[in-house]
């Protein structure tokens, strides 16, 4: 015989003022307001850090030097000479054992910029 479906659906009984409660704003916890005034604190830490880090002029490079970062194996590496020392990484571009692949591009800009020769 066919079981008979049963007369009543089931309901969800919810308690008196439970949609008043729910409507209503919780107050935040202490906990929850030092996380907030915490991480309000460091992304505006953040923000000031990448507007001077953006706003800050780049220093001026005396006559006849060079600087540059370049991407390496062990992260960025920077190149810099003043005088004989740029002159001799100008002039050695190039040859075997020095600079060379992408590192040799930016070197070659630099040494430009400071009107040095290169190879």
């Amino acid at each position: 015989m066919a079981r008979a479906a049963p007369y009543t659906r089931c309901v969800l009984i919810l308690p008196p003022g439970h949609a008043q409660r729910v409507s209503q704003r919780r107050p935040f916890t202490k906990r929850e307001r030092r996380i907030g005034i915490v991480m309000g604190i460091g992304v505006l830490a953040i923000v000031v850090i990448a507007i001077v880090a953006l706003v800050s002029p780049t220093p001026k490079l005396a006559p006849g030097c060079i600087s540059v970062n370049v991407a390496s194996s062990l992260g960025g590496q920077p190149i810099s000479g003043c005088g004989a020392a740029a002159r001799t990484i100008c002039r050695d571009l190039g040859s075997p054992g020095d600079y060379t692949g992408s590192t040799r591009p930016p070197l070659i800009a630099a040494c430009r910029r400071a009107k040095l020769p290169t190879t």
